[in-house]
């Protein structure tokens, strides 16, 4: 779950995980489609959800937002605190923060074992410069 004010990176961060998997379709924010989906070579699916311009979980149906999250491949969703009931037992919820400096902020927190092994391997990884808080 990507969480933060408008402009404050969410889709950005989305466009640098679709490039780390390969994808080379432009990616936009869904704000006015809800729900974008792109392929790479080794076939795995990314999915890009932003459920800002949803009014009730009643409407998660009616975009496959179920039968997504219970799939293959990774799975961003924009404005996900607006339905928390809805949300996967297991995921890592991304708070981005512009500062006035235009310094973004990236805070992450794991909810589920995956999502904390996930975590930690990201910490792992010497380009990451995650620091513990």
């Amino acid at each position: 779950m990507l969480s933060g004010d408008l402009g404050a990176g969410k889709t950005q961060f989305v466009q640098g995980v679709a490039r780390g998997l390969g994808i080379r379709d432009q990616i936009t924010s869904p704000t006015f489609n809800i729900l974008l989906y792109y392929e790479n070579a080794a076939g795995v699916p990314l999915y890009h959800f932003d459920l800002y311009r949803l009014d009730t979980p009643l409407q998660l149906e009616d975009i496959g937002y179920y039968e997504i999250l219970d799939g293959p491949g990774a799975t961003f969703i924009e404005w996900g605190e607006k339905f928390p009931s809805e949300l996967p037992s297991d995921y890592l919820e991304i708070t981005l923060t512009l500062e006035d400096d235009q310094t973004r902020i990236v805070k992450a927190c794991a909810y589920g074992e995956r999502s904390r092994r996930l975590l930690f391997l990201w910490a792992q990884d010497s380009k990451s410069r995650l620091v513990k808080k």
